[in-house]
């Protein structure tokens, strides 16, 4: 039997209070909404939210990692439902796989697209757009490397496949290289990471290997331009680069889960990484590590304490 997961939307009313009078309930099987229910499709896994159409109202974004896509076990999907003057709504909704047309790769079982997402204005034409994690995309013979699929907004008619970009670490000029169990995508977090007004790209790989540490984990921050996210001075962040004891080490899973937001009200976007590892011991818990920009110029080697 098919297992029905659900979101639910409660309102703020007038006095900063949610109303529950006026809550929504979205599902897979909601009237009018694209996709179709199926056991363990894990509907809402991850959520955000955004412009995608430029009409000054909110949309939402739903991962739905364990969808299945034309028979195939957990390829994922991502649902979006845009926003209206009555809040969020049916009427143009879509749904993203790697079948869409314009999408990179193709859907397979247990790719997962959509474990996470981000949004940002990343081609910065003053539109909202959509990053969408991979972590279990085999890229070529290594499974499970990962990768990350950008979806661009447009004014008047919301996310769009034309100039959709496909991120792998196996990208001409991108730091590393796509190793099996990398989980490239497995995180995501944006924010104006260097000295300009384009936002960046924070890509979590948690099981990322060192040749002194495996599944040691580190995050990739990719910049962006005018020209849209660049391959050409991107940044590897682990611990061994922060001010943790011990420095790298071995099932860290650095980049488990990030966020960015400006921690020290000093007008510069900051990192929250977490540190993750599965097998817990007095020298290997779970950390928050807040790395600080300092410097205008640059994101990590001197922007970061």
């Amino acid at each position: 039997m098919p297992v029905l997961v659900f979101l639910c939307i409660s309102m703020g009313g007038n006095d900063g209070i949610l109303d529950p009078g006026d809550d929504q309930l979205w599902t897979q099987a909601s009237l009018f909404i694209d996709g179709t229910v199926s056991s363990g499709d894990q509907f809402g896994w991850s959520l955000a939210v955004g412009d995608f159409d430029d009409d000054g109202k909110y949309d939402l974004a739903i991962g739905v990692p364990g969808d299945v896509v034309d028979g195939l076990d957990n390829a994922g999907s991502v649902n979006v439902i845009y926003g209206g003057s009555d809040g969020l709504g049916a009427t143009g909704n879509q749904l993203w796989n790697q079948n869409t047309s314009g999408i990179g790769g193709v859907a397979e079982v247990d790719d997962q697209f959509g474990y996470s997402l981000e949004v940002a204005d990343f081609n910065f034409d003053g539109v909202d757009d959509l990053a969408i994690g991979i972590p279990y995309e085999d890229i070529g013979s290594e499974e499970d490397a990962g990768a990350v699929q950008i979806i661009y907004g447009e004014a008047d008619e919301g996310l769009v496949s034309t100039g959709s970009l496909f991120i792998s670490q196996d990208e001409p000029g991108f730091l590393g290289l796509s190793e099996a169990g990398d989980l490239f995508g497995f995180s995501l977090a944006s924010g104006r990471l260097n000295n300009d007004n384009h936002y960046d790209l924070s890509i979590g790989a948690p099981s990322e290997d060192f040749d002194d540490a495996t599944n040691a984990g580190a995050v990739y921050v990719v910049h962006g331009s005018s020209g849209g996210l660049q391959f050409n001075d991107e940044y590897s962040i682990s611990e061994s680069n922060l001010s943790v004891p011990g420095g790298r080490r071995a099932n860290r899973r650095f980049g488990y889960a990030q966020t960015s937001s400006d921690f020290d009200n000093d007008n510069k976007h900051d990192l929250a990484i977490n540190a993750w590892p599965p097998f817990q011991s007095s020298d290997n818990v779970s950390a928050v590590i807040v790395a600080y920009r300092v410097n205008h110029d640059f994101i990590f080697s001197d922007g970061f304490e």
